[in-house]
């Protein structure tokens, strides 16, 4: 556990007031934020929430621990978006996962848009991705639904 993390989740803890909300405003369980919190507790060798079965309360050391935590974290915030405002365009990996048809009706047509704009560079010009054959198959028992071919003519329209 990083210890920049361990801050964070204290921090929620104390603003949240319990480690439920905490948890659910950090996206974490409850069980791995009393973890985070035990191993900071830890190393630093003090107690920093006296917790019960029905409440918990932040206690002296505590309080300290978190006015520097909450100050160090707001550093840290301060120097990244620092960073990030220097400079002028985005930059860094961009990697899209995606239902297929999700990404053919929708993020490929949105990438070319962007691609176009020159919001986005092209890194591989030369590379063409290997072509493979479709195929649609659906039982000949079935009766040939008109949303199903809709769609065989859509899928078919947007691969040709």
């Amino acid at each position: 556990m990083s210890k920049l993390r361990q801050r964070e989740v204290f921090v929620a803890v104390v603003e949240a007031g319990s480690f439920a909300d905490a948890a659910s405003d950090i996206g974490m369980s409850a069980v791995m934020v009393g973890r985070h919190i035990q191993s900071l507790e830890k190393t630093l060798n003090t107690q920093l929430i006296q917790r019960t079965t029905r409440r918990q309360s932040i206690i002296g050391e505590g309080r300290l621990f978190y006015e520097e935590a909450k100050r160090a974290l707001e550093q840290v915030k301060y120097a990244f978006s620092r960073v990030e405002a220097s400079s002028p365009e985005p930059s860094g990996l961009l990697r899209i996962t995606a239902p297929m048809t999700l990404g053919v009706s929708l993020v490929g047509p949105l990438v070319s848009a962007t691609l176009a704009n020159g919001e986005l560079v092209r890194i591989l010009d030369a590379y063409t991705p290997p072509t493979k054959p479709v195929q649609m198959v659906y039982p000949r028992s079935r009766k040939s639904l008109p949303k199903m071919k809709a769609f065989i003519d859509f899928v078919a329209q947007r691969l040709a």
